[in-house]
């Protein structure tokens, strides 16, 4: 096994800001307003999605495609003497887009709701047909919204099965990367209001049940001299430490114990509590720290989000495997070579055991590749390929692997007896050189 040279390795989310862009005259849902009622607008966005779009308003990748939103609004009920009772009401479950196509990514969505109580609403793409852990398809009618007695629903716990097995999905950026999200709102009294309307004046995320990898490759094997040079075919890649089975529907982010969200600041060794001081946390605060981390033009100021839940335990990681059909054939011509296709796995989270400060529950993954090579000075013939496996490596500046994480790896073989540098790019600063201290 040869080792790897650890180069530059870091992360960062899925960048831009806007999934969603104006391109016409927002849909909206045939209502009228009457005693108690208001029309409620707002606009939606894909967490890290590109801003381009295509000239009918979609997506231009295809990670960011929404081809079914299901939207389901619910009213917290109020006691005789006013007060919230903890008791919530579906009021709204609309489904949008057949799932065979697209949706136009439209300025606005507007929907007839009661007025004065606060609103649950929860945003899903691309989720219908998802199995159970039952192996059954997930249930999205109306009861499964309603939270219990703990202010949660089933919709909340929600585990799909990952895999190529019989029942599990498999991620597919064509067919629609999962996608989800729950804010809660208040709603004012229709006394309040122009003509009965009110508009949620920031935009509600959808963020992606997935992280991506992508990979390029580059041969440098000819810079010592020509009869060192060497053709690679990279074939696998495998990334330990994986939750690869099961994926929460819903984000599990935790608080603390002051009931905030936090992040792991720029330090690695302190944290920063999220929303404002002596306001309710919620779910906004942690999605709203996402889509910011992605507009940073200083991105030595990345932050961590490492405080949250998946449905698997830590001792039941396991590695997670890719295979290119053809192999990825890079020749020693020190030209890039990227492959077709980005990767789609589960978030997990794999903690450091080692970790000097234990209590910010970094996590640490390792990665690696197979390849067959080929002396450049012989005849393409399968006879003088031979294979060269190199040993797994720690990505030491990946703290966390959460939802909506993209992660950018650049291999170069270099070397007569080729060895690895690893370079993972802090997108979209294509021209950025990182150190291996840098503060990601």
């Amino acid at each position: 096994m040869k080792p790897i040279h650890v180069h530059i390795v870091g992360a960062f989310l899925i960048f831009g800001l806007l999934g969603f862009v104006s391109c016409g005259k927002s849909p909206v849902v045939p209502c009228e307003t009457g005693d108690g009622s208001v029309l409620l607008t707002f606009r939606t966005g894909v967490a890290g999605a590109g801003a381009e779009v295509c000239a009918e308003g979609t997506p231009a990748s295809d990670d960011s495609v929404v081809r079914q939103l299901h939207v389901v609004i619910l009213s917290e009920e109020e006691g005789a003497a006013g007060e919230a009772t903890g008791r919530w009401a579906v009021e709204v479950s609309r489904t949008i887009g057949t799932g065979t196509v697209g949706i136009p990514l439209s300025d606005a969505y507007t929907f007839r709701v009661r007025a004065g109580c606060r609103k649950r609403i929860y945003l899903l793409a691309n989720c219908h047909g998802l199995i159970g852990i039952d192996g059954r398809p997930l249930d999205f009618s109306n009861a499964a919204f309603v939270p219990g007695a703990d202010g949660r629903s089933a919709v909340d716990g929600y585990v799909f099965c990952l895999g190529t097995g019989k029942g599990e999905y498999s991620y597919d950026p064509v067919a629609g990367i999962p996608m989800s999200s729950v804010y809660e709102v208040e709603v004012p009294e229709s006394e309040a209001l122009d003509n009965n309307e009110y508009e949620i004046s920031y935009t509600l995320y959808l963020v992606r049940a997935a992280t991506k990898f992508s990979f390029s490759f580059t041969n440098r094997t000819g810079a010592v001299s020509e009869d060192a040079a060497k053709s690679i075919r990279v074939e696998r890649v495998r990334i330990d430490r994986i939750a690869a089975t099961r994926m929460y529907l819903m984000p599990h982010v935790l608080r603390n114990s002051d009931d905030r969200y936090w992040v792991v600041d720029t330090d690695r060794g302190s944290v920063v509590q999220l929303g404002a001081v002596g306001v309710e946390a919620t779910e906004k605060d942690w999605i709203d720290w996402m889509v910011d981390e992605t507009g940073k033009k200083n991105t030595d100021l990345y932050q961590w989000l490492i405080g949250y839940e998946i449905p698997l335990s830590q001792e039941l990681h396991d590695p997670w495997r890719y295979t290119w059909s053809k192999g990825i054939t890079v020749a020693p011509d020190n030209k890039k070579v990227e492959a077709a296709v980005p990767l789609y796995i589960p978030e997990s989270r794999y903690v450091i055991q080692d970790e000097a400060d234990a209590s910010l529950e970094l996590q640490q993954y390792t990665i690696s590749f197979a390849t067959s090579q080929r002396d450049n000075v012989l005849e393409d013939k399968a006879e003088n390929w031979y294979p060269v496996d190199y040993s797994p490596v720690q990505l030491p500046y990946l703290a966390s692997l959460f939802r909506n994480t993209y992660v950018k790896v650049d291999v170069t073989f270099t070397g007569e007896n080729p060895e690895l540098e690893l370079q993972v790019d802090v997108e979209p600063y294509w021209e950025v050189i990182l150190e291996p201290e840098f503060g990601i």
